[in-house]
């Protein structure tokens, strides 16, 4: 017997954007008529995410909220020697 398909729920996006360019979008779905808030995302004008506030389900059923913090992010190029192998590391290649 072939496993059922889940439930479809509708979910629905929320973009806006503040006078300084400061970017929120807030992800919502629908349950029994109302708009349940999921997460609520925070970006700067470049577009990098400076917070999160996010609810989830722990694996008992019950509800977790939960929040990601981000400062201090700076955008530019960096340097080539980050991504470089370390001298005292062998690369091994397998077939």
């Amino acid at each position: 017997m072939p496993i059922p398909d889940a439930p479809r729920q509708q979910t629905r996006h929320i973009d806006s954007v503040e006078a300084d360019g400061t970017w929120l979008r807030v992800t919502q779905f629908q349950h029994g008529g109302s708009w349940i808030e999921l997460s609520r995302t925070t970006c700067r004008n470049d577009g990098v995410m400076i917070r999160r506030d996010f609810v989830t389900i722990d694996t008992q059923g019950r509800e977790v909220k939960g929040n990601l913090i981000q400062d201090h992010i700076r955008l530019g190029s960096v340097p080539p020697e980050t991504f470089s192998i370390p001298s005292d590391v062998t690369l091994l290649r397998r077939r």
